[in-house]
């Protein structure tokens, strides 16, 4: 941890949206920790979006989207869980990702 950036409040109580190819890698470190992974994007509302996969880190939702995947609004999955930090990594769909977490980010002020 750089010196010079504030400490996270303790305990820790992390969201992170957008592994990428990581993801793999993160479950795996995750078994040693109280958490829980959700394979899915995160949106304004729970619904099911066509997504553009296979281009690695330009992978995004797309109406021409060859696949389709479970996207989740924070506030409605996590209602109470009180984050102190939420990471996103949502190539393009930052906006609706923001507006489905509103509450949580006006509540706990993470």
């Amino acid at each position: 941890m750089p010196f010079d950036l504030p400490r996270w409040l303790e305990p820790m109580r992390l969201i992170d949206c957008g592994a990428y190819d990581g993801d793999t890698k993160l479950v795996k470190r995750l078994r040693d920790f109280d958490a829980i992974c959700m394979p899915c994007g995160v949106s304004a509302s729970t619904s099911q979006v066509r997504f553009n996969a296979g281009k690695g880190t330009a992978s995004k939702i797309a109406v021409d989207g060859k696949i389709m995947i479970q996207c989740v609004s924070i506030d409605e999955a996590l209602p109470s869980f009180g984050p102190t930090l939420i990471k996103m990594d949502v190539e393009g769909a930052e906006s609706s990702a923001l507006s489905g977490a509103e509450r949580t980010l006006r509540r706990y002020r993470p």
